[in-house]
């Protein structure tokens, strides 16, 4: 039934294509099955894009015999060398070099090979096979790019990504994939884990109005760019990175990771050295939480914009420079050293405004948490401004509560507290040269 309702839709389609009755479509299939110099001569007649989309129609509506689907083989055969020779002309300047890429049209989506070969396709309620059968495509070739043009695309179910394979949209404003399902949208394991390879220029949106669980990435990740992405509205998790034997060196650049229910971005314990570049996290549960376990792997921050509940979470060292906080329920970040020895944390020319936005008013703008067993050290807070509006001050803007050491405070700018710029406790602090 269902290539009865395909065959239709096919010849309907080349029918208004071509501008030919459908009794000239029936005609046409069958003359260009039989003979190949006439399938050439036919492609070389029409537009690119139009040979295109008649060819595919054709093939997926089953007017085709054995011929075309051979000639369409990668390597060989005349569709192959048209499709070769003609791309040169239109996809560059759209698209740029793909190994594979994924096209969507009104209910029909599909995967095709750079010699314009079918991969996969199937129905636009689920293109998360199809993109999967890119990326698989693509892996097995070695690695390369699987390029999603324009449109959007519903997610049914989880996507593994695969080493070495680029996954890159045709920009975030029209490249645009949406979870239909209640998991994660992208995963990598650890024995498979992303390495040295970019997914970028596209917005991921959770639905989370009508989804109760997922996470935009769930990925065991080294040396991997992610670059011009929304990540949006997922119910649990923006950007979970996770790595093996203290392997990350990722790097986050301007991105956008909002209204997410729990963390923003998420840095395990086995992730090193990750930079997030320009990136805004929004409104999130908790903006970035970093679990990071040797001094030397810092997370590195420049630039951006952190507000939701609490900004960031972090567990070891990290330098976060000329970046913005604003709009917290509670605290803009908290240095917790409940899992180890915690320090040399560097806060450097950042603006926090606006904390503690609960009833009363009981939260501060920075709290260095030392009562979970372990001590805190060496926290440098240089050149910052803090302020509040005057319904939302905070209680202090910088509070040190347990074994916090070794704190160094100057150069900092401190308006519209409660109780006092800061409560420190430190023998071995220097509070220098601030404004209060």
């Amino acid at each position: 039934m269902l290539q009865s309702k395909r065959r239709k839709e096919a010849i309907s389609e080349v029918s208004s294509e071509l501008g030919i009755s459908e009794q000239e479509v029936e005609r046409l299939a069958a003359k260009l099955a039989s003979n190949e110099r006439f399938v050439e001569q036919f492609l070389r007649k029409l537009d690119f894009r139009i040979a295109r989309r008649v060819m595919l129609a054709m093939v997926g509506g089953g007017l085709l015999g054995a011929l075309i689907p051979k000639s369409l083989a990668a390597g060989g055969g005349v569709i192959c060398d048209f499709v070769e020779a003609e791309k040169q002309r239109f996809y560059p300047a759209a698209v740029g070099p793909y190994s594979a890429i994924i096209n969507q049209e009104e209910n029909y989506v599909w995967a095709e090979d750079c010699y314009g070969k079918t991969i996969e396709d199937g129905e636009s309620e689920d293109a998360g096979e199809v993109i999967q059968a890119g990326v698989d495509y693509v892996y097995s070739k070695g690695g390369g790019v699987v390029w999603i043009r324009e449109g959007e695309y519903s997610i049914g179910a989880e996507i593994t990504l695969k080493p070495l394979v680029n996954l890159i949209g045709a920009g975030r404003e029209v490249t645009k994939l949406k979870l239909a399902y209640n998991g994660d949208m992208f995963t990598a394991p650890s024995d498979a884990r992303l390495n040295s390879q970019r997914i970028a220029h596209m917005t991921l949106d959770g639905d989370k109005a009508n989804r109760s669980a997922g996470s935009a990435f769930n990925v065991y990740a080294y040396r991997t760019f992610f670059e011009d992405l929304v990540i949006k509205n997922f119910p649990e998790n923006g950007l979970v990175l996770k790595g093996v034997n203290w392997q990350g060196d990722n790097t986050i650049r301007d991105c956008f990771i909002l209204n997410n229910g729990n963390i923003g971005v998420k840095l395990d314990s086995q992730v090193s050295d990750c930079t997030l570049y320009n990136v805004w996290i929004g409104n999130n549960s908790l903006g970035l939480e970093a679990h990071v376990i040797f001094e030397a792997n810092t997370i590195h921050v420049y630039g951006g914009q952190v507000s939701g509940s609490i900004g960031m979470k972090l567990y070891n060292s990290a330098l976060i420079v000329n970046s913005y906080f604003e709009k917290f329920g509670k605290q803009a970040i908290i240095v917790d050293s409940s899992e180890r020895w915690t320090g040399n944390i560097n806060l450097i020319g950042c603006w926090v405004k606006s904390a503690s936005m609960d009833a009363n008013n009981t939260h501060d703008s920075i709290l260095l948490d030392a009562t979970g067993g372990n001590p805190i050290r060496q926290v440098k807070i240089i050149g910052c401004i803090f302020n509040a509006t005057e319904t939302n001050k905070p209680r202090y803007h910088i509070r040190e509560n347990g074994d916090v050491d070794k704190t160094i405070i100057s150069l900092c700018s401190f308006a519209n507290h409660q109780t006092g710029a800061y409560s420190t406790v430190g023998a071995n602090d220097v509070i220098a040269n601030n404004v209060t």
